[in-house]
Formats: C-alpha cells, sequence, structure tokens
C-alpha cells in the first residue's frame, strides 16, 4: 500500500496501520495549531475477507464458521480503530471541538459455495 511502507514486513493488520497514520497525523495538526480533516476510510469490512488476527481466534472459539469469525473479526478491528481515533482526541483534548461523522455502507457477502 503507498504510503504505508513503514508497515510492510510487519506482522500489523491494515486497518491498524491507518489507524496508526491517522492520529499521528492528527497529533501534527494539534501540536502544529491547525484545524484538520481527516477523512479516515476503512478497507474493512469488505472483500478481500482477511481476518483480523487480533480477534480471529475468540470468535473462532465461540462456534461460528470461520468465514463469520473472519467477518466479525474485521468488523471488531473496524471499532478499535473507531475507539483508538476517539481515544487520541481525547488525550489530546480536542474531543469537545471536533465533529466526528460515522458512516458505514453493508457490505453485500457473497459467498460461492456456501
Amino acid at each position: 500500500m503507498p504510503g504505508l511502507e513503514t508497515y510492510h514486513g510487519r506482522d500489523i493488520y491494515l486497518t491498524e496501520a491507518l489507524t496508526l497514520e491517522a492520529i499521528t497525523a492528527v497529533e501534527q495538526a494539534v501540536e502544529d495549531k491547525r484545524p484538520f480533516y481527516l477523512y479516515m476510510s476503512h478497507y474493512a469490512v469488505h472483500a478481500p475477507w482477511e481476518k483480523d488476527e487480533r480477534f480471529y481466534q475468540d470468535y473462532l472459539d465461540a462456534g461460528p464458521e470461520p468465514f463469520e469469525a473472519t467477518l466479525a473479526s474485521m468488523i471488531e478491528g473496524m471499532d478499535k480503530s473507531l475507539g483508538d481515533l476517539m481515544a487520541a482526541l481525547d488525550r489530546l483534548g480536542i474531543t469537545d471541538n471536533t465533529i466526528v461523522l460515522f458512516s458505514m455502507v453493508k457490505p453485500i457477502i457473497r459467498r460461492i459455495g456456501r
């Protein structure tokens, strides 16, 4: 992924890498005392369906099929990302002066041979 070379070869999920970069950008804007606009577009939850290893095993252990556990792990990864971004706003003391909009399109999930 262009711009994310720092993470190449590391064991890190794309959602987490994007979140770290977004937080860094917000921190820099606050340090520079500049207003900012952050458009955070997650690749999860869309195909290709790739499990987020941080959460996958917990879901798999709970009993769903591997595909459902993969989907759930992707959703939890995105949820953690949003929580981490909101925590950064709190830590930086800018939550009350920041507008956050969240929108999600329900993905069309197609599995061949199911």
